[in-house]
């Protein structure tokens, strides 16, 4: 494989990637919205407390849940995981 096919195949594997990064961040922005209109995340301006975690918690929306956590404390996700799931049980 030659310099040039080297760069081919970075430029598009590099596409790639920020494509998948793109929809991964406006999946994550819709169901955050998702909940807003729900009323389990506080609306817009509104700083998220933890009230707000276990109302998600208690909604089994452990993936918003742990989100929000790592918003409110931040933390990692293995920390904001382990919270999350302690407040499940």
């Amino acid at each position: 494989m030659g310099l040039s096919n080297l760069v081919i195949f970075g430029v598009i594997f590099g596409g790639v990637v920020f494509v998948l990064v793109v929809v991964a961040l406006l999946v994550s922005w819709q169901k955050t919205q998702g909940a807003r209109a729900s009323g389990l995340w506080p609306p817009e301006g509104q700083t998220p407390t933890m009230e707000d975690v276990k109302r998600l918690v208690e909604a089994k929306q452990k993936i918003l849940a742990i989100k929000m956590y790592r918003e409110i404390k931040g933390v990692g996700l293995k920390e904001a995981k382990d919270a999350v799931d302690a407040m499940a049980s």
